[in-house]
């Protein structure tokens, strides 16, 4: 379920047990002029303006409005809080546009990269923010972390999932994935063709029944040997479902399939290669032959 679909919840939640004015959140980015900041979500409450379609907010270049302070101090980690009076003439004038007397900013970090910062403020009297106060603030940018965080995972594991679909269906390579047990749990096209089935057959089969039989009691010990990473190229044959015995290449990766140990064999048709080696033999010995 994705954390976005419920984040006015969630800063409705702070802001009514914080008792503050409005709580936002600002991601940045950046183009050819620099790092900016961007406007993403707010919540404001009673009575309080809104700022989500302030246009200003939404791309506030940080160096161009003589904002680097927020950067230097945000993206190493440290928050900026106080009066909005006391603070620097670029910065006062943006924040008191906005009616806002008293701010908390705390920086948001994703994989130790600043992210942005969500903030805090106070607009209808001056305010200190005690300890407990600072701890839950920072304590709402922690939740949003770990959100941006996981969010950031699952989005790496679906790329490289699609990556490994591509090269898969793509390669001209056979590549077999196996259980532990020997069972097939995937194959690509190239796989169905050298053993010339239908993939709605061959998956489920166990490996043996895709090697000629007088293979089969040896094949036993190479499999476990590819299981554990031990054994390098071998050479072998495949059985075709026209009882054709193919030459072939096979390497083998442990990996995981599905959340179960697995192996990925890259099976290769060797047969062009070993003809073209044989007529070149038969030409090196003519040649020596006539010689």
């Amino acid at each position: 379920e994705n954390w976005r679909d419920h984040i006015n919840k969630v800063l409705a939640h702070f802001g009514h047990n914080l008792g503050v004015s409005r709580i936002y959140i600002f991601q940045n980015f950046c183009d050819q002029k620099g790092l900016y900041m961007s406007q993403q979500y707010e919540w404001v409450n009673q009575g309080i303006s809104p700022q989500i379609n302030n246009p200003v907010l939404k791309k506030l270049h940080y160096a161009e409005n003589g904002l680097d302070r927020l950067v230097e101090v945000m993206s190493s980690g440290n928050v900026i809080k106080g009066l909005v009076g006391d603070l620097p003439g670029n910065e006062r004038e943006l924040l008191e546009a906005q009616d806002i007397i008293t701010i908390f900013l705390t920086p948001i970090f994703v994989k130790d990269r600043w992210w942005g910062f969500i903030g805090f403020d106070e607009c209808k009297e001056a305010r200190e923010w005690t300890a407990i106060e600072t701890n839950m603030l920072k304590t709402a940018a922690g939740i949003f972390t770990s959100a941006l965080e996981n969010e950031s995972y699952a989005q790496e594991l679906r790329e490289i999932s699609l990556n490994f679909e591509t090269l898969f269906d793509s390669s001209p390579d056979a590549v077999f994935v196996y259980n532990s047990s020997g069972h097939l749990l995937d194959v690509n096209a190239s796989g169905c063709m050298l053993n010339g089935m239908k993939k709605e057959d061959i998956l489920g089969i166990h490996y043996s029944r895709l090697i000629p039989p007088e293979d089969r009691e040896t094949s036993a010990a190479v499999f476990e040997k590819l299981k554990s990473g031990q054994a390098g190229l071998n050479v072998a044959y495949a059985l075709h479902a026209s009882g054709k015995k193919i030459p072939v290449e096979i390497r083998g990766t442990p990996t995981v399939f599905s959340n179960q140990d697995a192996l990925l064999l890259q099976v290769r048709d060797i047969s062009e290669r070993l003809q073209n080696e044989k007529l070149l033999q038969q030409r090196l010995e003519f040649i020596e032959f006539i010689s």
